[in-house]
């Protein structure tokens, strides 16, 4: 079924927008998949003929983006999902982290090839997931260089936990995920700040970037009042 926007905003998407399901897969077993589960259960019923989110479920705790890809792939291939049909999008969500360093990206590397020969989009964060989380509370492009030098190094500052991550828990204090969903809109214009850092081809961003928000103008530009929805 098809159905009609009644003021389109400069969409890449045609005027008649199709239902469309995402499919995400993504690295962490924790903090990315508390997110994008809250964010698929957070999609107003009304719009459930529209647009769904599916969160791939991880096989283990590996995060490497080869595992990822497999998850993704094996996932896609039970369901039957023919990417190129347009109903059905998929994305990989990665760190930069040291997936693309010394011996880590003999692996890294070919896995994003194999990404865009099979029409799967990969939202690259540089360094990591936590910096999305992190636009939803401050202007990260804002801050001082030596608080984004920090950020971009996101060097560990305890066990399990890195700067990015202590940030997070600073300014989140306690904030349920649900509530946080509600800054969606504070997020998408903090994470605007990085683009121009890199193009869109770089893999890793060499600079602070975060590209998760990407998904959630796939929905705005499918016709769903996402923002809107998860302000109230």
């Amino acid at each position: 079924m098809a159905f009609e926007r009644s003021k389109p905003r400069g969409s890449r998407y045609q005027q008649k927008i199709d239902a469309v399901t995402l499919h995400v897969a993504y690295e962490g077993a924790q903090d990315e998949a508390e997110y994008f589960t809250q964010l698929s259960q957070s999609i107003p019923k009304q719009f459930h003929s529209l647009l769904r989110l599916i969160p791939v479920k991880k096989s283990s705790t590996a995060s490497a983006p080869s595992k990822v890809f497999d998850d993704l792939c094996t996932h896609l291939e039970t369901h039957k999902v023919n990417l190129k049909t347009g109903q059905h999008i998929a994305f990989m969500v990665i760190d930069r982290d040291h997936h693309f360093s010394g011996n880590h990206q003999k692996e890294t590397r070919p896995t994003v090839r194999a990404c865009k020969q099979r029409n799967i989009q990969v939202l690259c964060s540089t360094p990591a997931f936590d910096l999305w989380i992190l636009c939803h509370y401050i202007d990260v492009a804002g801050q001082d260089e030596a608080f984004k030098q920090k950020a971009l190094a996101n060097k560990k500052i305890s066990t399990g936990n890195t700067f990015l991550k202590g940030e997070v828990s600073k300014v989140k204090a306690g904030e349920t995920t649900k509530a946080m969903l509600k800054r969606t809109e504070v997020a998408l214009t903090n994470e605007e700040k990085f683009r121009g850092n890199d193009t869109e081809e770089a893999m890793p961003p060499a600079q602070l970037q975060s590209n998760v928000g990407k998904i959630i103008n796939v929905m705005i530009d499918h016709g769903v009042p996402i923002v809107k929805a998860l302000s109230r």
